[in-house]
């Protein structure tokens, strides 16, 4: 409840809520409202002496803006190899980020966070990030070697190579139009469900690509195959 409905750690003060989990399981002992930061500190305490004891640390680092509260954040993930040889990370920020996001700017929060972890600059071995300029002016200011991130050059590829195939373009923007008419009406949905049924075919429900994340166009192969799949259901409903 707390993660999934955004209610508060003092929630579990709370005597209505102490009633209700005393009714409904009545030998579960409520946890403190510290439970959870003591997890956040003892896991905080664990990084902090793994990473002082690697040799190097590799950083992926991303900023991007909430599509729900438009606030912007700034994820700082280390990885290193342990004294045994096994591969670790953790993710040590995902922090709001005020302001421009300016290259000077990105390099100072970047120094702020490496600082906090104790990690120096010379420690740093690499820092992968997406092909954005401010990111790339940003790891460059911060005078981090870097890396941009093999999948979203991938992606940017990908996307400009489709634009250049009109039929192509063409036939995903109908595959997403079929797609949006079965989310925006529950009839049509009723109605595909009960001919996947008559026809003996497993009944899946028709879901929206998402062009904007990593690993897109895979999903969109899947996507597309099964619309293919279901073309006789999906005709069959839209039969008028």
């Amino acid at each position: 409840m707390i993660a999934l409905d955004n209610e508060p750690l003092s929630m579990v003060d709370r005597v209505d809520f102490n009633r209700l989990m005393h009714k409904a399981v009545p030998r579960y002992k409520i946890p403190s409202r510290t439970l959870i930061p003591d997890i956040y500190d003892r896991i905080n305490k664990k990084n902090m002496e793994n990473i002082s004891k690697a040799a190097v640390v590799s950083v992926t680092s991303d900023i991007w803006t909430c599509d729900h509260n438009n606030e912007s954040f700034l994820s700082f993930t280390a990885h290193w190899i342990s004294p045994d040889f096994k591969l670790e990370h953790g993710v040590l920020a995902i922090k709001p980020f005020s302001g421009s996001h300016t290259g000077e700017n990105i390099a100072n929060e970047l120094h702020v966070i490496a600082a906090r972890w104790n990690i120096p600059l010379n420690k740093i071995h690499i820092v992968v990030h997406d092909s954005g300029a401010n990111m790339v002016k940003g790891v460059r200011v911060a005078e981090y070697d870097s890396a941009r991130c093999f999948n979203h050059s991938l992606q940017r590829v990908i996307t400009e190579s489709l634009k250049c195939q009109p039929d192509l373009m063409e036939m995903l923007a109908a595959s997403r139009r079929i797609v949006t008419h079965f989310n925006h009406s529950g009839l049509a949905q009723e109605k595909l469900k009960a001919i996947q049924k008559e026809l003996n075919l497993p009944e899946h429900q028709l879901v929206q690509d998402q062009a904007q994340i990593f690993k897109a166009y895979s999903f969109d192969i899947k996507f597309h195959v099964v619309l293919i799949e279901r073309k006789d259901p999906i005709a069959s409903c839209t039969e008028k």
